[in-house]
């Protein structure tokens, strides 16, 4: 029996008055997952449980079969392990977001964080590898140290390891401060002030370089500061294997995903070239999965571009997103598990990402477990509402997976 999980993150949603009601998925031409929907069970799925803050690291978590209230430490420490950034005791590792910071008054044109001064976006405006690499680069050199490292990972989304620094830290995520003032905002606790000065600091240096000056004036968002939070040591996790008996691969871009998969033993697989944008060619990864089916009985596949087009407040990339997802992923995948041994499937969104509010929220969302094609029920379409309508309700989401390897 083979096995494999597709999770596009961020997919469910809320329904939006632009569509008529629908949401993103109920609006999204989705042939090859509503086949498989009506050849299989669906329902819903609380990924996030009650006192978690809804995000991948929780949700994929409870994904995987390991209950966060048990096993969830910190995302810093599982950038870190996607990065292959090895963590001493006493070092605290930090995720590190390039991001964009306004003046309602002066716009870019200001010299210091003060009250008027607000998050305008948390992804720097989707900044590219290549510019994030040298502001980062830049960083390290002018600010790292025997305690402080920065260390470069994809776009917007960085690492900052601070040697024995400090654990107790409040850190908000900045998804969570979107629009809204930074300085009451920054990071506080034991830290005796030292993150907060990290961030003025960057932020002196990189509103004055030329990559900055040159994205405003081609009218885009320049990543004028960083912002940290998750912050957490080296942690453990059960092996995979031990717990399920099963051989994992992990396929995604995303470092969180890959450092899940490499902290519970799955294999992390490369697929060179690709990156989870809208235009993205997924033909790799559908090579990646079936090459790593042969030789293992489960494949974990990451799909990350309905989260970055909800995040981003892109309703129509949403959309477009999770048509490719269907077109690029799901069909090519059925096609190449309808030549195996017998298989089953778990299709899901890991949690639900706003396009209203460009923000993950803890809503239940949609599920369907497939064991191989059939005579089905009708579905009109997998969706949040057919989810909903069902009987099947996991609200313990990590119980799902031991039920998906032995239904």
């Amino acid at each position: 029996m083979k096995y494999v999980v597709l999770v596009a993150d961020g997919m469910a949603d809320r329904p939006i008055e632009a569509l008529d009601g629908k949401t993103p998925l109920e609006a999204a031409r989705t042939p090859n997952i509503d086949r498989l929907a009506a050849c299989g069970e669906i329902g819903l799925i609380r990924t996030t449980p009650e006192g978690f803050a809804p995000g991948s690291d929780v949700a994929n978590l409870s994904i995987l079969g390991y209950d966060p209230r048990q096993f969830y430490f910190a995302r810093g420490p599982l950038e870190s392990a996607g990065m292959d950034v090895s963590l001493n005791e006493g070092d605290v590792a930090f995720r590190c977001n390039l991001v964009t910071f306004r003046d309602r008054q002066k716009e870019y044109a200001f010299g210091e964080l003060s009250p008027r001064v607000y998050l305008e976006d948390d992804t720097a405006g989707r900044i590219g590898d290549e510019e994030a690499r040298e502001l980062i680069d830049l960083l390290n050199n002018l600010l790292g140290s025997d305690q402080i490292q920065f260390y470069v990972g994809r776009g917007y989304r960085h690492l900052m390891v601070w040697a024995h620094g400090a654990f107790k830290v409040e850190c908000l995520p900045p998804h969570l401060l979107l629009d809204k003032e930074v300085v009451s905002s920054l990071p506080r606790g034991a830290d005796k002030g030292v993150l907060k000065k990290l961030i003025q600091s960057a932020f002196t240096i990189l509103s004055e370089h030329p990559i900055n000056k040159e994205r405003i004036d081609r009218g885009e968002r320049p990543a004028n500061g960083v912002w940290f939070w998750g912050p957490g040591k080296e942690i453990s996790l059960p092996l995979f294997s031990k717990r399920f008996e099963k051989r994992g691969a992990m396929i995604s871009t995303a470092e969180l995903q890959r450092g899940l998969g490499r902290k519970i033993g799955m294999k992390v697989i490369d697929v060179p070239g690709v990156i989870d944008g809208i235009d993205s060619d997924d033909s790799g990864k559908i090579k990646a999965a079936s090459e790593a089916l042969a030789s293992h009985d489960l494949v974990y596949l990451h799909f990350e571009a309905s989260h970055e087009a909800g995040h981003a407040g892109d309703l129509q990339g949403k959309i477009q997103s999770i048509e490719r997802f269907d077109q690029q992923i799901v069909g090519p995948l059925i096609s190449q598990l309808s030549g195996r041994e017998p298989w089953r499937l778990l299709l899901l969104s890991d949690h639900a990402t706003l396009v209203s509010t460009r923000t993950p929220v803890a809503d239940p969302v949609p599920f369907l477990l497939c064991r191989g094609l059939g005579a089905g029920r009708e579905v009109l379409s997998f969706s949040e509402k057919e989810a909903a309508g069902s009987s099947i309700f996991w609200p313990e989401g990590h119980r799902l997976m031991e039920h998906f390897l032995k239904a």
